[in-house]
């Protein structure tokens, strides 16, 4: 009796691993170059893979019923098939893409030089805040070479040369402007 079970589930298990279906064959495009990586599945089921170097694939386990077999590739047409699987059948369906141009999406690679890049930094902002400045008696040179980012230098004492550098740009580099006005006007 024992030996009769174990020989029924044994039937049985056969039965259902001899259900399954395997899908094979190649993707290729119209010169007959294998498409590295094309992507075959049954639309709508979990099932699929990706070609191999020589364009093949290999669909294992299958169940059987109809399906809608789709091949893809990048830059080529979409193909579709219609295929009935039959339990215990090695189907061998093989694809021709042609090239589809409409397909492809612009792709742009942008860069930009360190100058240019440097160039177009937003600009840092300091903010002084005078009214904790009104008990000194400070001239504008020296509340300015306290502020960060900003070094002033003269080249004498007071209403001498001064040269503003910021964040170590100089020169024409730096505008200094009252009320909108530049600074230049005023002459020192």
């Amino acid at each position: 009796m024992l030996l009769r079970a174990i020989l029924l589930i044994a039937a049985t298990g056969s039965l259902l691993v001899a259900q399954a279906a395997t899908i094979t064959g190649y993707v290729e495009d119209a010169s007959g170059n294998a498409l590295v990586g094309a992507t075959v599945v049954l639309k709508g089921q979990s099932l699929g893979t990706a070609t191999d170097v020589t364009g093949r694939y290999v669909i294992t386990d299958v169940p059987a019923n109809e399906y809608v077999l789709v091949a893809d590739y990048i830059g080529y047409a979409t193909q579709e098939r219609q295929i009935r699987l039959n339990a215990d059948e090695e189907l061998t369906i093989n694809f021709e893409l042609s090239e589809d141009a409409a397909r492809l999406e612009e792709v742009v690679v942008a860069g930009k030089s360190a100058s240019t890049a440097r160039s177009q930094t937003p600009i840092q902002v300091a903010s002084i805040d005078v009214v904790k400045l009104q008990s000194e008696s400070a001239e504008l040179v020296t509340v300015l070479d306290r502020t960060a980012g900003v070094r002033v230098r003269q080249s004498g004492g007071l209403g001498s040369n001064t040269i503003i550098q910021l964040n170590g740009l100089t020169g024409r580099a730096v505008r200094t402007y009252l009320d909108g006005i530049p600074l230049d006007v005023y002459s020192g």
